[in-house]
């Protein structure tokens, strides 16, 4: 028998100790699972959606399973909606679900609670960026199945992961190609004529904001801030980044690279540490610099630091579906990350479900099949 219990704050579902004690059982967890993250995004969750908090427990009292999603009204092609997402959207890159390993058979019963207990309040479920090696998505595939839940299930991306423990820096640069390694010589050649430092680390306490100044100021300047698409791009964003540099800086999880010349900052590589790994978030550098290719220059050294300091791997955190990520030079291996998507059963939840599922696909395959024919042409 398990005890269970909804709520809307995590303060008042776990502590931090139980909830960090399941953490660490729990093997897909990730960076975006830590309860400075959940906790921070909590706090800067939008005015207008609802919390949604789901824990299961033994008889004992050891926590065992632990959920948190945020509902909120989206506008999803042209259809509004109701929407069900991981807390940790939009800002977490990979999240697993928190289940102890011995107790994953009570997947489908959360499962079963979840919807039930949501189903008058929203029209779609969408888990984004979920990562499973442990076998709970053919779990909920299958639950889905019998229950005769419409669902949709899309590989969003594989996510390129390096090795660097019990490896040399010299064995590593074997993985690429002799012409990547050349031009990334070419480039160490280059950036050593020039006046220049790199730091790489946690930053001290009280120059950590200096120095998300300094990112901001640089990301400004980017496509990224031209594009209005960085981590400070906008006020939300700028205020979840201030505050979640500063809680993860305090558990020694902030990791940044910085490359100067002279007094300005030229690029940066903005991560965090989980388990040994080096979680690589953001990247950005002031154009006129970019025939430098300072952001490979950043990896080179990351690379060094990360064998230097033993940890275990660079994780990408996460790309595009077709990414040119230059970490994919050095892979060891990809984890796969998905988008589950969960329908109600009113008028709007089926509509998603054709679009989603049907007519997407579809016009996906007619602009490569427009693509193919106008190279061709």
């Amino acid at each position: 028998m398990y005890i269970k219990k909804t709520g809307n704050d995590i303060n008042n579902m776990a502590t931090e100790k139980e909830y960090f004690t399941l953490l660490h059982a729990s093997t897909d967890a990730t960076i975006f699972n830590e309860w400075s993250w959940v906790a921070t995004q909590q706090q800067h969750n939008k005015e207008d959606s609802h919390l949604f908090i789901t824990y299961r427990r033994k008889n004992s009292g050891e926590l065992i399973a632990f959920f948190a999603f945020s509902l909120c009204k989206e506008i999803l092609y042209t259809i509004p909606v109701t929407v069900c997402r991981f807390l940790q959207y939009p800002y977490g890159d990979r999240i697993g679900m928190l289940i102890h390993p011995d107790h994953l058979h009570i997947m489908e019963t959360c499962l079963a609670d979840i919807t039930t207990e949501l189903s008058s309040h929203f029209d779609i479920i969408m888990w984004d960026q979920w990562t499973d090696t442990i076998g709970l998505l053919s779990r909920a595939r299958q639950w889905a199945l019998r229950n005769n839940q419409k669902i949709h299930i899309k590989n969003t991306c594989n996510c390129p992961v390096v090795r660097t423990k019990d490896i040399t820096k010299k064995e590593l640069d074997k993985v690429i190609s002799s012409k990547s390694a050349s031009r990334i010589r070419r480039l160490r050649k280059k950036l050593n004529n020039l006046s220049h430092r790199v730091v790489l680390g946690s930053p001290d306490p009280d120059k950590l904001d200096g120095i998300l100044h300094q990112i901001m100021t640089t990301e400004s300047a980017s496509w990224k801030g031209e594009q209005g698409v960085g981590l400070f791009s906008s006020s939300t964003g700028a205020e979840f980044f201030r505050e979640i540099s500063h809680n993860l800086m305090r558990n020694n999880q902030l990791f940044i690279c910085l490359l100067y010349m002279d007094k300005t900052l030229v690029a940066y590589r903005y991560g965090f540490l989980f388990r040994n790994t080096f979680f690589d978030y953001s990247l950005a550098y002031l154009p006129q610099y970019g025939h430098l290719s300072p952001g490979i220059i950043l990896l080179d050294a990351l690379f060094d630091e990360a064998i230097q300091q033993r940890f275990e791997a660079v994780d990408a955190s996460r790309v595009g579906k077709v990414s040119q990520n230059p970490i994919k030079k050095w892979a060891t291996f990809y984890i796969d990350h998905y988008r589950f998507y969960w329908f109600g059963h009113g008028l709007r939840a089926t509509l998603l479900f054709y679009v989603i599922s049907n007519l997407k696909p579809w016009i996906k395959n007619l602009q490569r099949f427009t693509n193919d024919l106008c190279g061709k042409s």
